[in-house]
């Protein structure tokens, strides 16, 4: 293929579309070009088209082409080609990238801490815009410096790309935990990538290097522990704090920075009590959203088994309005015919993890179901807790009956109930449990009521209702059922 040329802002230039600098990135890919007078350039064309960018202006590039900055590369030229389209940044020629640098390995803290520091003070020059996408692939040598490459591209094809979410471009090792969460992007977004370059320098591997989950990793897990002075460990978990509020700013990250360079203080035992303490905040940090995360899960999975029951229960009252006219509904969670009642409502919306420690069982959510019978005193009422339960911990959530009944008295009290009261969920755990207790279940042990348990769920239910529509609903003859 022959040279390219394109028509920018400023000028014309040519690139080898076979010659690749560097590898491919999220957001584009790099070539190798010149201008008319054969000077050498870098020419990055971006992965959007003009159709999806609408034309739009390049306004980061053209804010940072007016700029005179030291440690960020220089943007010669930008926009959309006016003969081919596409669109197009035109940079010096780097010397290598800082990817490039750590392909050879682990760096000399001293060497790391500098090149931190250019990365840092590129990031302070700059502080108005968030670079999104910061990583060794983004950080160049040039002219006898570090300098940071490519600000505003993420927010550019952020803003030009509807159809798809800048969760698409992520460079996952380095995406700070507001990204994967799809939140906007601040100055401590690029803190949080700085702390995970630094690990880098210091291991010769991201953070989470190796792992399938980043999101998972990221959001959180503990990134590893360097071995390194107590002045930069401390900030290097600082940086790397889940919270966005608990990073530091950028001139405490570059006072840090020119203290460890000065080797300032670095054996001062506060600093060291510092580092651990950081360390602590960060595996703190990681416990907290490990937490949060599971109690969404466990909201999510109480929520999907109530749209279970109440499923099932608009289906047994249709059934039951099906066939008889004279059955009405009292409100969304009760059902009458004649004498009878029968209900089926949330008494237990969230139970928390651990709460049924003897019987093992893991229980989400409880219902009670309920017959009643208004008209007969010796036997009022027949009633059931529901449990939406993984018995053997297999990850497997199913609804489980279980009515409560009292050893060692006669019928009166042996009628099957439902406990109804969260202090009464500990004799639910251990009525379900193999431990010797007052109270058992029934039946014995407790059937599921969904999937193929449905038909045997609903048939026992109704038939309770029908007779308790002429008052006629008696005692279990023997307990526990099966």
């Amino acid at each position: 293929m022959e040279e390219q040329v394109i028509r920018l802002q400023r000028s014309e230039w040519r690139f080898d579309p076979n010659a690749p600098l560097g590898r491919r990135g999220g957001f584009g890919a790099v070539y190798a070009g010149h201008d008319a007078a054969g000077g050498a350039v870098a020419v990055k064309k971006l992965h959007i088209n003009n159709e999806a960018a609408g034309h739009r202006e390049m306004e980061m590039a053209a804010v940072l082409a007016t700029r005179t900055l030291r440690n960020v590369m220089p943007i010669l030229d930008w926009g959309s080609d006016a003969d081919g389209g596409g669109y197009f940044l035109v940079m010096p020629r780097a010397e290598g990238s800082l990817q490039g640098r750590l392909n050879g390995g682990a760096l000399p803290e001293s060497e790391a801490v500098a090149v931190l520091m250019d990365i840092a003070r590129g990031l302070s020059e700059v502080h108005d815009i968030v670079h999104r996408d910061l990583k060794p692939d983004n950080v160049l040598r040039y002219e006898g410096k570090w300098v940071v490459a490519d600000f505003g591209i993420a927010k550019f094809v952020e803003d030009s790309t509807s159809l798809r979410t800048l969760r698409d471009f992520l460079s996952g090792h380095y995406a700070a935990p507001e990204q994967w969460r799809l939140e906007a992007p601040t100055k401590a977004t690029d803190i949080y990538a700085l702390g995970c370059i630094g690990i880098a320098l210091l291991t010769g591997l991201p953070p989470f290097a190796g792992q399938d989950d980043l999101q998972r990793c990221h959001l959180q897990q503990t990134p590893p522990s360097v071995s390194a002075s107590p002045a930069l460990r401390q900030m290097l978990a600082a940086c790397l704090r889940k919270p966005t509020g608990a990073r530091p700013s950028l001139s405490s990250l570059i006072e840090q920075l020119e203290r460890a360079q000065a080797k300032v203080l670095l054996h001062d035992p506060i600093i060291a009590a510092g580092a651990i303490v950081a360390e602590r905040a960060l595996a703190s940090d990681a416990h907290a959203a490990r937490q949060r995360a599971a109690e969404e899960a466990r909201v999510e999975l109480a929520h999907a088994g109530d749209s279970i029951l109440e499923e099932l229960r608009e289906r047994i009252f249709s059934e039951i309005i099906g066939a008889s006219p004279m059955a009405h509904r009292e409100d969304d969670a009760s059902i009458a015919l004649g004498e009878g009642v029968l209900s089926i409502e949330s008494r237990f919306q969230l139970i928390p993890a651990g709460k049924f420690e003897s019987s093992a069982w893991d229980v989400v959510a409880g219902w009670v179901v309920k017959v009643t019978q208004s008209s007969n005193k010796s036997y009022r009422e027949r009633s059931a807790n529901l449990w939406y339960a993984d018995p053997s911990r297999s990850g497997s959530y199913r609804w489980f009956e279980a009515g409560h009944w009292r050893l060692g008295h006669g019928p009166v009290h042996s009628q099957p109930f439902a406990l109804v009261h969260n202090s009464q969920l500990r004799d639910a755990d251990l009525a379900l449990s193999k431990s010797m207790h007052s109270m058992d279940v029934t039946p014995r042990p407790p059937r599921p009521i969904d999937g193929e348990g449905e038909e045997w769920f609903i048939g026992r239910w109704k038939k309770w209702l029908a007779e308790a529509a002429t008052s006629s609903m008696r005692y279990p003859s023997h307990l526990p059922e099966r």
